[in-house]
């Protein structure tokens, strides 16, 4: 299934988003109970990839954050949610 992904917000809400969309996501990898190594042989990700964005180092394409998640036995749109309630209480 196809994702399209449109974020408008301003850029410092942009950036606090996507911040915690990374901390989301490694709280889920690490629910899983996932090292990096398990998540990139789970999901088919490129091990280096997920070591730049766990460290905020690079903006991964959609169908890193769908492979990322489905590792994870979860969902982008939950990960997403989860952000952005941060985001809001952060406010």
């Amino acid at each position: 299934m196809p994702y399209c992904l449109l974020v408008v917000m301003p850029s410092e809400e942009a950036n606090t988003f996507s911040n915690h969309l990374v901390d989301v996501m490694i709280a889920a990898r690490k629910k899983a109970n996932l090292s990096q190594e398990k998540l990139s042989r789970k999901g088919d990700i490129d091990r280096t990839a997920i070591y730049r964005f766990e460290r905020k180092d690079r903006l991964p394409s959609i169908l890193f954050y769908h492979d990322y998640a489905k590792a994870c036995d979860t969902t982008f749109a939950k990960l997403v949610a989860e952000a952005e309630e941060l985001t809001g209480q952060s406010e």
